[in-house]
C-alpha cells in the first residue's frame, strides 16, 4: 500500500497492516524499503521501519535526503506514532539526522543505527566520464547558488574563492565536491547562509569569534587574516572560531599566512564522528585536519595540509563518483570489517575511517593522539562540540558547532628579515634532492603536487566527474538558481 505524505495528519496514522509499517511515497521518487533502528539521545530504542527514497533516473546516485515535505510517521516499540518533519541521510540514504515536527529548532536525533535488508546504492564498477569546467564558470555556478540561498555579497566572494582554490589545488573532496552536503545541511538547519559573524572576545595576540553556524569559510578567513595582523604587532597571533560549519580545505588558510611572509597554521574540529579512536569499535571525532605552511624566497610555500585519518571523508565520495575501489584500511564497513567498497563505508552509520597508521601495530595511536591535539586546540580552547557532541554533557546539540584554529607567526621576530626564507629554500631544495629510491618519482616537499594541480587547472580547467556535475546542477536547480555548468 502506498499513500501521499499530505493523507498524514498525525492523529490517524496510516499503516499496511500486512507489514506492519507506514508508506509514503512522492511522484517523482522511487520508494525502497529500509529497516532502521533508532538511538535516540536517552538511549531508550525505538524500532521501525522506514523508507528511503532514490530520485527516480538517479541509478546509483548518492541519496541525499528522504522523500519527506512534512512529516515522517515512525511507530515505536509501544506502537506509538511519531513524527518528524524531516529526515536527513547519508551518502548511502540511511538515516543519520531528524527534526521532530512539534520542536522546531530542537535538538537533532544524531548517529541512528540503520540496517538495510539490501545494499543501499547499487553500485558498479566503472570509470565515470570527466568534464572540465573553467574556474571562472565553476564559481560564477557557486555564486549563484549562494546568492540564492541569501549570502551577503562579501561572504559569498571569499567562500567561493576559498572552495575555487580547493580543487585548483586538486584538494577536489573540500571544493565545489562539498556542495550538496552544505545544501543537505542548510535545508536541515544545520547551516544558516544568514549567519553573522561576531567577535566574543580580542585580547593582545589572541581572539575568540563566533560565526553564528554559517559555513566555515568567511569566518576562518577573517580569524587569519586577524591572526596575521597580530603577529605583525606581537611575533604571534591566535584566533579561533566557534559556532562554525565545515570550511572546506585547511590548507587554504595557512597559506594565506604564508602570502603575507609568515608561518601559518590552521585546523578544525568536525561535524560528526567518523574516526576509530586505537583499541575502539565505534568513532569519537573525525577526519581532523592540520595544515601548516611556511614561505620561501624563490621556492613555492611548504604548504602541509593532511587529515590526522588514513584518509578523508571526501575521497570516499570521490571513489564513489568515479566508480573505483578504495585502499584496504581506509575504511571499515557497517559491521567494521575493512572494506574497498567506497559505498559500503560510506553507507555506515557512524563512518568508520581509521587514524593515521591504520592500526596499532602500523602506529595508529600517533594518527589517534593527533587528532585529540586539534580537538584540544579547535575545540576545548574555542568552546565548540566534538563530533557534534558537547562533551561535557554528552549530549548533541542544535547545530554542529565546529571550532577552528589559526596561528600565524612572523619570522622576524626570531630572526634578521630575509634569513628565515632562505634557510626555508635551502631546506626544501636539501629534500628534493636526495636520493630517490625510483628515479621516476623524485623526492617531494609538502605542497609540490598542489602547486603542480594548480598550474595545470588555472591553463586548462578543473576536472569533474559527470556524478558531480549532476549533483551540483541538481543543487542549482532546487536553489533556484540558473544553470551554468553541464550545459
Amino acid at each position: 500500500m502506498v499513500v501521499n505524505v499530505a493523507d498524514f495528519s498525525g492523529r490517524q496514522p496510516i499503516v499496511d497492516r500486512q507489514q506492519n509499517r507506514p508508506d509514503l511515497a512522492r511522484t517523482e521518487h522511487e520508494v525502497e524499503e529500509a529497516r532502521t533502528v533508532l538511538h535516540q539521545q536517552r538511549n531508550d530504542v525505538a524500532r521501525a521501519d522506514a523508507l528511503r527514497a532514490e530520485p527516480a533516473g538517479r541509478g546509483s546516485g548518492p541519496i541525499q535526503q528522504l522523500c519527506i515535505t512534512d512529516a515522517l510517521p515512525l511507530v515505536d516499540d509501544g506502537g506509538r506514532i511519531r513524527a518528524f518533519r524531516s529526515v536527513e541521510a547519508n551518502e548511502g540514504g540511511q538515516v543519520m539526522h531528524a527534526y521532530p515536527s512539534k520542536r522546531r529548532g530542537s535538538r537533532l536525533y544524531h548517529n541512528w543505527a540503520a540496517r538495510l535488508r539490501r545494499p543501499a546504492i547499487p553500485f558498479e564498477r566503472q570509470e565515470a566520464a570527466i568534464l572540465t569546467v573553467s574556474a571562472e564558470t565553476l564559481g560564477n555556478q557557486i555564486t549563484e547558488i549562494y546568492r540564492a540561498w541569501g549570502m551577503a555579497d562579501d561572504v559569498i566572494e571569499v567562500t567561493v574563492r576559498n572552495m575555487i582554490e580547493a580543487d585548483l589545488r586538486g584538494i577536489d573532496s573540500h571544493g565545489a565536491g562539498m556542495l550538496p552536503t552544505y545544501n543537505l545541511r542548510r535545508k536541515q538547519g544545520i547551516v544558516d547562509p544568514k549567519g553573522l559573524l561576531t567577535t566574543v572576545r580580542d585580547f593582545a595576540a589572541t581572539a575568540l569569534l563566533d560565526a553564528g553556524n554559517a559555513l566555515g569559510h568567511y569566518a576562518t578567513t577573517q580569524a587569519m587574516e586577524r591572526a596575521c595582523i597580530k603577529a605583525k604587532e606581537f611575533g604571534v597571533g591566535v584566533v579561533t572560531v566557534r559556532r562554525s560549519n565545515h570550511y572546506g580545505a585547511a590548507g587554504v588558510y595557512s597559506t594565506m599566512a604564508a602570502d603575507r611572509g609568515m608561518i601559518g597554521m590552521c585546523m578544525t574540529g568536525s561535524s560528526q564522528p567518523a574516526v576509530l579512536p586505537t583499541f575502539a569499535k565505534e568513532p569519537r571525532f573525525s577526519t581532523n585536519p592540520i595544515a601548516v605552511a611556511a614561505p620561501g624566497l624563490k621556492n613555492e610555500h611548504f604548504s602541509l595540509d593532511m587529515a590526522t585519518s588514513t584518509v578523508a571523508v571526501g575521497k570516499l565520495n570521490i571513489a564513489r563518483r568515479g566508480g573505483k575501489e578504495i585502499p584496504i584500511g581506509w575504511a571499515a564497513d557497517e559491521t567494521g570489517t575493512p572494506t574497498t567498497d567506497p559505498v559500503a563505508a560510506l553507507n555506515a552509520v557512524p563512518k568508520r575511517l581509521t587514524p593515521i597508521g591504520g592500526s596499532r601495530e602500523l602506529g595508529s595511536h600517533k594518527g589517534y593522539g593527533l587528532g585529540l591535539v586539534v580537538e584540544v586546540l579547535c575545540s576545548v580552547l574555542s568552546g565548540s562540540y566534538t563530533g557534534a557532541t558537547d562533551v561535557m554533557t554528552g549530549e548533541k546539540g542544535e547545530s554542529m558547532n565546529i571550532g577552528h584554529f589559526c596561528l600565524a607567526i612572523d619570522p622576524d621576530a626570531f630572526r634578521e628579515e630575509g634569513t628565515f626564507e632562505a634557510h626555508m629554500d635551502a631546506l626544501m631544495d636539501w629534500m628534493r634532492e636526495t636520493p630517490p629510491l625510483d628515479p621516476r618519482q623524485p623526492v617531494l616537499v609538502p605542497g609540490d603536487p598542489e602547486h603542480e594541480a594548480r598550474n595545470i587547472r588555472v591553463a586548462e580547467g578543473i576536472p569533474m566527474t559527470d556524478t558531480l556535475v549532476k549533483e551540483v546542477r541538481e543543487v542549482a536547480e532546487e536553489s533556484g538558481a540558473p544553470l551554468l555548468i553541464g550545459n
